[in-house]
């Protein structure tokens, strides 16, 4: 079952490399646009980076959950919010990948996702 669960989520994941929402830098204006102050400001890119990142690790640690506690039924329930985020993230990914340092960590944890499902299956 659990590797079922990971197939599944590895297939669909692979259909998130299509592509984030416009990328827009906020900057605050500090002084009427003389002074543009972007210490405090996250792209909508950097942030989707963050959002993704966290989405990952979340989702390793449950199928962690799942090979510690097959039998657990509330899994599942995670697992289909899980999945239902896939079609958000492609979204928000869409324009964000075509920045190559935002491409490259995108890829980083794509195969963070991977290798951790490759040891799954093949245990």
């Amino acid at each position: 079952m659990g590797k079922w669960i990971l197939g599944l989520c590895i297939v669909s994941m692979s259909f998130l490399g299509s592509g984030c929402k416009e990328a827009k830098n906020r900057i605050a204006d500090k002084e009427k646009g003389s002074i543009k102050d972007t210490t405090n400001v996250i792209n909508e890119c950097d942030q989707f980076l963050q959002d993704y990142e966290g989405w990952v690790k979340n989702y390793i640690t449950l199928i962690k959950r799942f090979q510690q506690n097959p039998k657990d039924k509330t899994i599942i329930a995670d697992y289909q919010i899980m999945v239902g985020q896939i079609g958000q993230w492609d979204n928000r990914s869409r324009q964000c990948i075509k920045d190559s340092a935002i491409l490259k960590r995108y890829v980083e944890l794509q195969e963070m996702l991977n290798d951790y499902a490759v040891q799954v299956v093949s245990n």
